[in-house]
Formats: C-alpha cells, structure tokens, sequence
C-alpha cells in the first residue's frame, strides 16, 4: 500500500527515489546526508517490499512506498500529490521509465538522474552519465555523484545506515542463549555465488562448533533445496527459509555471533547492524565486484573468489576457488 497520506510531507524537499531490491537501496539511504539534502530534507520513495526496512532505521526517514507496476488511476494520484505538494528537487537513482516521466509532466523543477536511455535524457534536466557496469568505484559513491551533479553545494561525508536491533524473539529450536553463526547462501542472480557443495561443507563444519541458522526466501528455493537436503536434519542446524519476516530477519542478524553471504540484501542488512558479516564475492565482471558492491559496516570481512588458472585473471575467475577454510578461518571458530 503507498502512503499518500505522506506526501504532504514531500513539499519542498528532496525526493529520493529508488524502486529497486534491499541492497540497492540499503547502499542508496545515506547519500541523504549529503549538504544538498540536509538543507531542506529529504522525502524517500521506496518500493512496496522494503517498508519494513524503513521502519527499523535507526534514525527515521520521511517516505512513501510506492508500487514498480502502476495503473493509470495510481499514476494521476501520485501526479496529484507531487503538483499539491512540489519537491524542490528529485533524483531519481534507479526507478522505472513511468517515474521520469511522471517527474517531468508534474514540473518538478530540479530532475536529476542517470542518462542512459533515451528517456532519461528527455525527463532528466540535470542528468550524469555514468559507466556503473565497469565497477570504477563504489555503489553507494556512484549514487552520491548524482546529487554532486545537481547541486552546487559543499559535500559532507558519506556514513552507512544503521537499524534498530531488538532482543531475539523465540524462533523455533534456537536455543537464544547460546551463539549462533546465520548463512544465507540464496541471492538474486545479479552476481556468481558460491558453489552449493561448499555452502554444504561450510554449515556441517560450523555446526560441529556452534548453532547454525540458515536462512532465504521462496525466490532462492532452486538453489536451496540441494542444500536443505544435506544439512536440514544435521544437529545444531535451524532450517528458517521462508519463515521470517523482514523485522525478525534483522533482529536475528543483529543478535548473530557472525553472518556469511554472498552479495546479496541479507549481506548489506547484516553490515549495517554491526555483526561480523563475510561477504562472499566474484572477480568474474568488474560490475559484480566487491569494490563496487561490497558491504558498508563496522565489521565486515570481503573474501574475493581467486583468479582462474591459465588465462585472464578476471575473465577466468571462479567462485569455487574460495575454499570454506578461508571462512572458517575468518570466523575463528
């Protein structure tokens, strides 16, 4: 449901948009400690899956939760909303076509985003083009550029986001008093993961020390099952796919002795909640890389997969070549 009821609150702010999954927009959130924005505030609009998100920010953000597929009686009501109640500025960081086009018809003055399509250099009247896919720097920097673009203001530094973190609530057999490690070996397919047989190999050893929580959602059950099968019934290993909710996801991050993940949202949320979290990452394409990708937090370990043999060092990379000692050793257990 969109909070339209909200968007009074957007006059004569900033608003920031990004339509896109968790990690994108966990690495997105603090670019709105930029001068520019604190001048004025800043008014987020956020898709319909990442609102229990914003409700778990430490420090609270003025948003709206707005649907990626809009019918046309949608599209005129957030037209309404933006003409009765204008933003001094928008930037959009990734959003669909419709969003531009709907910036642009309701005359908000300052339209800032990415030019790459041809929309975007009809719709954006202060747009930046800029080479993501070569992996040149960091995510969050690149969206940080944008509001350097439109704005002739003094930056100030880029901090990462912080969630509130309650006390672990009962979750099936976890013994809450005791440590316990979370792997979340599912991600969306953007990037090269791990290979199942050593997320397998990884849960049987760790569990011989320590609980194992091994979390997912139903989008990751094609690579999940394989594993399920071999480590679901092993002692110390709670199997808690499909059975959190985004607040409980958090706090169970949050209470957790370490977190292991390859680049995916679970990874940027662990980060930011300050647990010790492994990142796991390919070397195959600059854009899947940890030095644009890789998490924002107090205590993060990135281990890049090792070049391939006998050819390119980035053409031939291969995730196999991260050996689950690497983690174990890393999570000294």
């Amino acid at each position: 449901m969109t909070h339209l009821a909200l968007t009074d609150e957007m006059e004569g702010k900033v608003l920031l948009i990004r339509i896109d999954r968790i990690g994108d927009l966990i690495l997105t959130l603090p670019v709105d400690t930029h001068r520019s924005v604190e001048v004025t505030g800043a008014f987020w609009w956020v898709p319909e899956s990442c609102d229990f998100l914003m409700k778990k920010l430490k420090t609270p953000r003025k948003y709206a939760t707005i649907s990626h597929s809009p019918g046309l009686r949608y599209f005129f009501q957030l037209y309404k909303a933006l003409r009765c109640h204008p933003p001094k500025a928008a930037v959009v960081f990734h959003a669909p076509w419709w969003v531009s086009l709907l910036l642009w018809l309701a005359r908000v003055p300052i339209r800032i985003g990415r030019t790459s399509q041809w929309h975007s250099y009809v719709f954006f009247n202060h747009g930046l083009r800029q080479r993501r896919s070569l992996g040149e720097r960091h995510e969050s920097r690149y969206n940080w550029e944008l509001l350097d673009q439109g704005f002739e203001v003094d930056r100030a530094e880029l901090y990462p986001i912080e969630f509130n973190v309650c006390s672990l609530k009962e979750l099936g057999q976890l013994n809450r008093s005791e440590p316990y490690t979370v792997v979340h070996p599912g991600m969306g397919g953007s990037a090269e993961n791990w290979p199942t047989e050593n997320y397998v190999n990884l849960i049987l050893r760790l569990a011989l020390k320590t609980q194992v929580v091994v979390t997912g959602t139903k989008m990751d059950l094609g690579y999940l099952l394989p594993i399920e099968a071999k480590v679901s019934k092993a002692p110390n290993v709670h199997w808690f796919v499909e059975k959190l909710s985004g607040e409980e996801l958090i706090d169970l991050l949050g209470n957790a002795s370490a977190v292991v993940a390859p680049s995916t949202g679970v990874l940027h949320l662990a980060a930011t909640t300050g647990v010790k979290t492994i990142g796991l990452f390919s070397r195959g394409k600059p854009s899947e890389s940890a030095k644009r990708w890789g998490p924002l937090g107090k205590n993060v370990v990135v281990l890049e997969a090792n070049p391939g043999h006998g050819g390119d060092s980035v053409k031939d990379s291969s995730m196999s070549s991260l050996d689950p000692d690497q983690v174990v050793d890393v999570l000294g257990v």
